[in-house]
């Protein structure tokens, strides 16, 4: 490994290896100690920054190393005392990213069938080479590309086409929303007090890296605002694929039957599926909203004497800029109604906070049947509409609940390319996806 890239992984990993760069008043409450919370964080950097250092020279391979239950106690006695103790926070949130890879299972989905959800920028990030204006051009285009995505992602899993081989879907999803899911959102609260003195600096010292540096490398709002922006990216990932029941066994008649009754879970929410929806867009503006304050953070730093991990060149100017306005359209995207040129008009938040919570009601009343499929052991389902003629073919509510606002039936059916020529009373869903 090259010791830049080793120094930057170890620097994002260990970004509690730390003195703190600045003072700042504190509001505690009643028998509030922020002094000997300080004392109680510093106890929890003892016992987190060695691990922290076996775990970059193992590259993650001893899992003896994942137990950090004794610096998280100091760093939850240290918040008791003061609830805005920023390095203790950081020191939580650190500990919620790394407890991950002591999880088999987790290290298992990262290495295996759920390997193609990891975001394709992580690697930039974690590679200098690609230059600060790279890093922040990825991750400004990868967000934008990924949330005009999102919606015909999520349609194609409600139309079974997300099926994993080996497992049914909710196995993936159970460990993601029990396992991964709850420990980002952790993480990610306790970077937003991280945060909220965007004076606030970490240090590393020649000593922290064993010597192999011998400079001090600073990590401030801009570095802090990045991670926040990629927990926040990979949670409205994560919940969106959590959302909804995708579990489909082609192979069993029974199954397929039930599956799709108009009231059947399939294609339906999973527990906490609405809240799940809601923090896909919540997080999606989270991220824009952090990678912009981390280019501004950079743009505007005051001199320090450190060595910033990300240095501003004033020759990225135009190109933050442009980030900068792209992160703008994610958010108006993402709040209230806009129309796509020649196109209809969407409202991506009705999309997500007033989500569908089962896909199969919203078309048109139908019954099942089912069939032999030509795949050998596969079943078909026969969808048979109650409307006898196109006419009669009415969307309960064409307005998809306020993704497509104002829209009526005639005006769906056109979107949708349906006429009373290429209309059928009986559709069939393929056995095999």
């Amino acid at each position: 490994m090259k010791p830049k890239m080793l120094l930057t992984l170890a620097s994002i990993l260990s970004m509690l290896v730390l003195f703190s760069a600045c003072t700042k008043e504190t509001t505690t409450g009643p028998g509030g100690d922020p002094t000997q919370a300080a004392t109680k964080a510093a106890q929890g950097h003892d016992i987190l920054i060695p691990k922290i250092i076996l775990l970059v020279n193992s590259g993650g391979t001893d899992t003896t190393i994942f137990d950090f239950s004794s610096a998280a106690a100091l760093y939850t006695e240290a918040i008791g005392l003061d609830p805005s103790n920023a390095d203790a926070h950081f020191g939580l949130a650190i500990i919620d990213l790394l407890s991950l890879g002591g999880d088999p299972v987790i290290r298992n989905l990262a290495s295996g069938q759920m390997g193609s959800f990891q975001p394709v920028f992580i690697e930039s990030l974690m590679n200098p080479s690609s230059g600060t204006a790279g890093i922040f051009t990825q991750y400004g285009t990868v967000l934008r590309d990924r949330f005009a995505g999102s919606l015909n992602r999520q349609i194609n899993l409600a139309l079974g086409k997300g099926t994993l081989a080996g497992n049914p879907i909710s196995y993936y999803q159970d460990i993601l929303e029990t396992a991964i899911l709850s420990k980002l959102i952790s993480a990610i609260s306790h970077l937003n007090v991280t945060l909220a003195n965007p004076a606030y600096a970490l240090l590393i010292t020649p000593a922290m890296t064993g010597g192999n540096t011998t400079e001090i490398y600073r990590i401030d709002a801009t570095e802090i605002n990045l991670l926040r922006a990629l927990l926040q990216f990979i949670t409205a990932d994560i919940s969106a694929l959590v959302a909804y029941n995708f579990d489909y066994d082609p192979s069993d008649s029974a199954g397929v039957y039930a599956a799709w009754q108009p009231s059947s879970p399939f294609l339906a929410f999973r527990p906490n599926g609405s809240q799940r929806m809601k923090y896909v867009r919540s997080n999606f503006m989270g991220a824009a909203t952090s990678i912009q304050g981390s280019l501004n953070y950079l743009m505007n730093e005051p001199p320090n004497p450190e060595t910033d991990l990300i240095n501003y060149n004033p020759a990225d100017f135009d190109t933050f800029t442009e980030i900068i306005a792209i992160m703008d359209s994610v958010k108006d995207y993402l709040t209230g109604s806009f129309t796509i040129p020649a196109g209809p008009t969407v409202n991506f938040q009705n999309f997500f906070d007033d989500a569908i919570p089962n896909y199969k009601q919203m078309i048109p009343p139908y019954t099942v049947s089912v069939q032999e499929s030509l795949t050998p052991g596969a079943y078909e389902a026969v969808l048979t509409f109650t409307a006898a003629t196109f006419n009669d073919w009415i969307f309960p509510d064409p307005t998809m609940r306020g993704f497509f606002p104002g829209m009526t039936d005639a005006d769906l059916k056109v979107l949708l390319d349906l006429t009373v020529d290429n209309w059928q009373q009986s559709v069939t869903i393929p056995g095999t996806f």
